[in-house]
């Protein structure tokens, strides 16, 4: 399994010790007690090392000083009160207690890592810590910081076939056998998650929390797509079949089995 889709450590990509620098005053006055500001080195792409700067941004300004890194690969229409069900209530009780990351532009920090956390910091108006660089960043140095600071929710196969995609286009790759040599994947985790990456929108969106289906529900969606295609059935008036009740959560424990009713809901309408 490649670091893309576990993570890894985040002692190999985030090095050295916070260190305080102050303002040189040299008026006569006596000095004037200012707070340090924290920095931390982070080691990216290539071994480049960029410093950046903590900062609290407060609850109340969150939502507009904050956006999402257009290089971050997380789904931001899957980020809701579901899928963030496991990190929303204790950030409400105890605040953020893992710094975000983000480039500093314009005036305005973009989040390359932790936009789940923006989405509670938001929703129950708490600060949101971050580390903010004040240069820009490859898709390259966003894959070490991604793959070193991802927390509790791993990326699902959608969203890494999606960057996957990605990287075959700028690379100029025609096949998944060029991709797995140049990621040094197998061929068959390539396989997947492209497989993943290209189910159209319209039946992924149906699942509540739909970054976290099982895993083994892309290929069964995949031959859903296809049949529909096969005999023309619209795949909105396919989705529209399975109805809004099998869509309903009236308990955040149900999200599973509502997620296999509307697999199940799916097959039915084309058998």
């Amino acid at each position: 399994m490649s670091d893309v889709e576990r993570g890894t450590s985040k002692d190999k990509y985030l090095t050295g010790n916070s260190k305080r620098t102050f303002v040189d005053q040299k008026s006569g006055l006596p000095p004037l007690r200012t707070s340090p500001t924290q920095k931390r080195l982070f080691t990216l792409a290539n071994g480049r090392k960029v410093e950046a700067r903590y900062v609290v941004v407060p609850g109340s300004e969150v939502a507009n000083k904050t956006l999402v890194h257009e290089l971050n690969p997380r789904n931001q229409e899957a980020v809701d009160d579901l899928s963030t069900r496991e990190i929303l209530p204790l950030i409400k009780e105890n605040g953020v207690t893992t710094e975000a990351i983000a480039v500093y532009r314009d005036g305005q920090f973009y989040l390359i890592e932790g936009s789940r956390r923006r989405f509670c910091c938001i929703k129950c108006s708490v600060d949101l810590p971050l580390w903010a660089f004040d240069v820009e960043v490859s898709r390259e140095d966003v894959d070490c910081i991604v793959n070193a600071a991802q927390t509790a929710k791993r990326f699902s196969y959608r969203e890494v076939g999606i960057k996957y995609l990605e990287i075959m286009k700028n690379k100029g790759f025609k096949t998944n056998e060029e991709l797995a040599s140049y990621l040094n994947i197998g061929i068959e985790s390539i396989r997947k998650r492209i497989q993943a990456a290209k189910i159209s929108k319209e039946l992924i969106r149906i699942f509540p929390d739909s970054e976290v289906i099982p895993n083994t529900y892309y290929s069964k969606l995949a031959r859903i797509e296809k049949t529909a295609n096969a005999n023309n059935i619209p795949l909105t008036e396919l989705t529209s079949e399975v109805g809004a009740d099998d869509n309903k959560i009236t308990n955040i424990n149900d999200i599973e089995e509502v997620q296999k009713s509307i697999l199940d809901g799916l097959h039915s309408v084309l058998s």
